[in-house]
């Protein structure tokens, strides 16, 4: 009998059946009052005109048979009028199911932030029983992102769940709302540059329509710096009838951090020589405060000493502080070295209040070539005296000896290097009087790359025979060798050599310029007073080479003695140094210093030691560079002025008239710009400039210890990488007021995370009824066209049955 029913009706009669309410609606109906008694009156008119037709036209037939072909032509009618106003069976199913909750938990990398812990005893013991932690001073190790993986590795998610009324669906958010994970990690890494809390919230909105929405929980520290603005998303929640709850993850006061920002020595030095370090400190929300930094060294992996404790200040957010250390090693090994900031009250975290380096020290012997032009006395005591150092292992070679010969030396050799590593064995090489035309043809070229960019030692006396021939160029390769000399002869500023015969006759003494004295290679007596009568009595000398001045950058130790020998700048130059990229060169205008070890041969023979150790030392170092490069600052950004340092060695002085430091910045390999760096008023070992970032990506700092770049000779190097400012971390502290509007503008709370707990009490939505409505049609049911038809036939039979038209 159902089927039957659903076939005349057209319908599916199980939804009314299963806890479902039914009715009938009329969608032709007019609407309104006045639409149905229109409707009323249209039924009237119908029905009196057929019956006022059918006794007009039927008026033979008895009054009964009339009505009853009325009444078949009036339900006809009123059939086919049924139909015209579009009849539909509504079913309505009422079901409950669980609302959609949506948590959005923060994954900017200001998650990574450490904010320590409450100074409210009671508040830092609630969030470490929210958290499930024993002890609440564990939580000031912890990161943001750690105490969030907690709170939702707890019962928090279950909680909101209430029991199954609500479907719980976590998603991340940085700078867009994630309704999955990213699989490429650069892509997350990139992500979390900034906060787009705004975006991310309609996101959600938009992505969970259909089934109600109880509300959006909000896990972070409330920052946004990019997407939409929160007052927008406020507006599209409170339209939507969605409230926004919030838990704040994250201190309100800014974080403060002292952090090791790196730890500077040398890799390898010598043993009883000086040893520096340099620490540099960085602080964030400690500017103008103070702590100790304290240095410790550990020996071929033995327990930890400390070198020393010192003070240090913190400068403004972004610079870094400096202090320096000192000490000295009288045995060889390793030595590893750590650097510690004592804790400040209230840091986020101490992981970074240490770094570490580590430096080997070794003894000092260096490798020594001598080459001579010729057999001069100075040659012959010079040689015997690299032969007795202990710290020296000397190799010569006399130029115009006899073929069988046997050169001198503790390591003799058969000819001269004719490559760069044969010249490189070698960590100082000492010419005098240096015939070019004697030497392998390649032999001065591998000098200025041995002194330039190995940083070798080059140590030029001055002779008679073919000095002169070098400065007038009469060879091509002298241009090499007076490239790397520390000093200029200029033609028509030298004496003839008719003054030069007659400036002989008078022995003269050296003038100690105070470059000289500080350099120490002057010191024969334990104190000044001792070093200075000494030089008076030790013997003169009757002849030296003209040198017109120092190269810029140069050092003048000595000068000439005798105020008749001298130009428009001064007295001649006499022992001049310099540094040319790594490595030192020494020129002395004068080859008779052997004369002094009449008065002590151990005057001689310190002197020539310091001066070959100052020379080669670089070299025996690995070539390392005088120059130390740094920066004021921990991070770079484009748009920023950045100051640059230069920092020569305690010891180590450049000449008195560079004004300048030669430099140039290279930014991404493309652009080169120049860079002048001017000594620092308070700090003889300083040089500064400044350089203005115009670009982000990487950046490459050389400077050359010269007032121009020296070709050839490798700069100091200090690369950085210029990147713009992250955002999240510029202002890391948890912005609690902007998540209060949020929730006070649709309904919201804000909670902390002590109590975390009350958030699933205050959404007040579970579960939802949803109504599920069926509709079928009715005006084409298969029954009322079969009485519409039915009807209209039986009519017309009676009607051909009476003999009506």
């Amino acid at each position: 009998m159902k089927g039957l029913l659903e076939n005349l009706l057209g319908l599916s009669l199980d939804g009314a059946r299963r806890n479902g309410e039914w009715r009938v609606e009329w969608n032709g109906l007019p609407e309104g009052g006045d639409g149905i008694l229109l409707l009323i009156a249209l039924v009237a008119a119908i029905a009196w005109g057929v019956t006022k037709l059918y006794r007009r036209d039927a008026g033979h037939l008895a009054p009964r048979a009339r009505r009853g072909l009325a009444a078949l032509r009036i339900g006809a009618c009123v059939i086919a009028l049924v139909m015209f106003l579009q009849p539909q069976l509504v079913v309505d199913r009422v079901e409950s199911v669980p609302s959609n909750l949506v948590i959005l938990r923060d994954d900017s990398s200001s998650m990574e932030v450490k904010d320590g812990e409450a100074d409210d005893p009671a508040l830092a013991q609630a969030r470490a029983a929210a958290l499930g932690v024993d002890e609440p001073a564990s939580l000031a190790g912890m990161t943001r992102r750690e105490r969030l993986e907690r709170l939702l590795a707890g019962s928090f998610v279950e909680d909101l769940a209430a029991g199954g009324a609500r479907r719980v669906h976590v998603h991340g958010f940085a700078d867009r709302f994630f309704l999955d994970a990213p699989a490429d990690p650069e892509i997350a890494r990139r992500s979390r540059e900034h906060t787009a809390l705004g975006s991310a919230l309609e996101e959600a909105l938009a992505a969970y329509q259909g089934p109600p929405l109880a509300g959006v929980v909000v896990l972070g520290d409330g920052r946004s710096n990019a997407g939409a603005s929160l007052d927008r998303a406020a507006r599209q929640f409170e339209r939507a009838g969605v409230p926004i709850h919030a838990v704040v993850v994250g201190g309100e006061r800014e974080p403060r951090n002292a952090a090791v920002a790196g730890v500077e020595v040398n890799e390898i030095v010598f043993v009883r020589d000086p040893i520096e370090v340099k620490v540099t400190v960085e602080g964030r929300g400690l500017e103008g405060e103070t702590t100790e930094v304290r240095l410790e060294k550990s020996r071929d992996g033995g327990a930890w000493e400390t070198v020393g404790t010192k003070e240090i200040s913190f400068l403004e957010e972004g610079r870094l502080s400096e202090v320096a250390f000192g000490f000295s090693e009288t045995e060889e090994g390793e030595i590893e070295l750590r650097a510690v900031v004592e804790p400040v009250p209230g840091e986020v975290g101490e992981d970074d209040n240490s770094s570490s380096g580590r430096t080997r020290v070794v003894k000092k012997q260096l490798r020594v070539l001598l080459v001579a032009g010729l057999a001069f006395p100075e040659v012959q005591f010079l040689t015997n005296t690299l032969m007795r150092d202990p710290g020296i292992e000397a190799s010569t070679w006399l130029m115009f000896a006899d073929p069988e010969y046997a050169q001198k030396g503790n390591t003799p050799i058969e000819r001269l290097p004719n490559s760069a590593e044969e010249l490189d064995v070698y960590d100082c090489v000492v010419l005098y009087d240096t015939d070019l035309r004697q030497l392998p043809p390649n032999f001065t070229s591998l000098l200025v790359d041995f002194v330039g960019r190995s940083g070798g030692g080059l140590v030029y006396l001055a002779g008679e025979s073919a000095t002169a021939d070098i400065f007038d160029r009469k060879h091509p390769a002298a241009d090499d060798l007076l490239a790397i000399l520390p000093v200029v002869r200029e033609p028509g500023l030298f004496q003839t050599q008719i003054e030069m015969r007659l400036g002989a006759t008078t022995e003269w003494r050296l003038d100690v310029t105070p470059a000289g004295r500080e350099s120490g290679l002057f010191d024969f007596g334990a104190d000044p007073e001792k070093t200075a009568r000494i030089l008076r009595d030790l013997p003169g000398f009757y002849w030296h080479f003209p040198i017109t001045r120092p190269k810029p950058g140069a050092s003048v130790l000595a000068r000439h003695g005798d105020d008749r020998m001298s130009n428009q700048y001064g007295r001649l130059p006499v022992v001049v140094t310099q540094l040319y990229g790594p490595g030192r060169t020494f020129f002395l205008a004068l080859d008779s210093t052997y004369r002094w070890r009449y008065l002590d041969e151990n005057h001689y023979d310190g002197f020539w030691a310091r001066i070959i150790n100052r020379a080669g030392v670089a070299k025996r170092l690995g070539g390392r560079q005088p120059l130390a490069l740094s920066s004021d600052r921990a991070e770079f950004a484009p748009g920023e002025v950045i100051q640059l340092r230069a920092r020569l060695p305690e010891g180590e002085r450049l000449g008195a008239d560079l004004p300048s430091l030669a430099g140039q910045v290279e930014v991404s390999g493309e652009e080169i710009e120049p860079l002048v760096l001017r000594p620092d008023a308070a700090d003889p070992n300083l040089y500064v400039g400044t350089y203005r970032i115009r670009r982000g990506g990487a950046h490459l700092v050389r400077v050359w210890a010269s007032e121009e770049n020296q070709e050839g000779a490798r700069a100091a190097t200090f690369p950085f990488d210029a990147r713009r400012p992250d955002r999240e971390l510029m202002t890391p502290s948890a912005d609690r007021p902007a998540l209060a509007r949020l929730a006070e503008a649709t309904g919201g709370t804000v909670h902390d995370l002590a109590d975390a707990g009350r958030v699933s009490a205050a959404i007040a939505t579970g579960f939802v009824d949803l109504v599920d409505q069926d509709r079928q049609e009715l005006w084409d049911a298969p029954l009322l066209f079969v009485l519409l038809l039915g009807l209209i036939f039986l009519e017309w039979v009676l009607r051909k049955r009476n003999r009506l038209v």
